[in-house]
């Protein structure tokens, strides 16, 4: 979901020399949507083309890159087949925590209007986890859960692992992304040239009365710790 760490694995990824980052593409979303509102017949090989000719020209030529749009969850069927060597890195951070960062930002896209509402937040945070445990089911050696907390606990493991489920030789500038000096484009800019910290873990806590209608409405099935 947003605001639970995916500019900081970006970051970490694309310190690799062979990586490269897009930041949030719309892409997978918009043919989706073709096959899934219009009715389009489903391509594998037409999917990954119009995919790969919508991407950012931007003079990189790197094997791998990073799409980080947090809504590609709900897409991993059709990414998983039209990219058969992609991998879905899937952060998992303390939702109480995504919650409160959500609601605190301002996003102007009409698709982020839930984060004005806990309620509906949590919403969201049950469909997603609904999608993950159906494509794990499917994809489950190609999907790599990471929790938040424990990156910024040891970035150098971390980094390790993220290196190793992706397929790349790890890079000790991975365990480094604050000196990352590929460009953010997403709310999270000014905390990945932070460096990594645990400032704003827990940081629910001081607005845990609010946070009632966010717990009220998670589904228990899929939050037992939470909801």
């Amino acid at each position: 979901m947003p605001r639970s760490g995916t500019a900081l694995v970006e970051q970490i990824l694309t310190a690799h020399h062979d990586v490269s980052g897009f930041g949030e593409l719309a892409s997978a979303g918009r043919l989706a949507a073709q096959v899934i509102d219009e009715g389009a017949v489903f391509v594998a090989e037409e999917f990954a083309t119009q995919y790969r000719q919508s991407r950012p020209k931007t003079g990189n030529t790197t094997p791998m890159f990073v799409d980080k749009m947090p809504d590609n969850y709900r897409y991993i069927g059709f990414l998983a087949q039209a990219f058969p060597k992609a991998r879905f890195v899937c952060l998992m951070r303390d939702l109480r925590d995504v919650a409160l960062s959500m609601w605190r930002n301002y996003f102007p896209s009409r698709g982020m209007g839930y984060t004005f509402d806990l309620q509906a937040i949590a919403d969201v945070a049950n469909d997603f986890a609904a999608y993950l445990a159906h494509w794990k089911a499917l994809f489950g050696d190609r999907i790599l859960q990471i929790n938040y907390e424990d990156i910024i606990g040891d970035v150098d493991a971390a980094s390790r692992t993220l290196a190793q489920f992706c397929g790349l030789e790890w890079d000790a500038a991975m365990a480094r992304p604050e000196a990352n000096t590929v460009a953010v484009r997403t709310a999270s800019l000014t905390q990945v040239r932070e460096g990594v910290h645990k400032r704003s873990v827990g940081g629910w806590n001081h607005m845990a009365d609010q946070m009632e209608p966010l717990l009220q409405g998670l589904d228990k099935n899929f939050w037992p710790d939470l909801g």
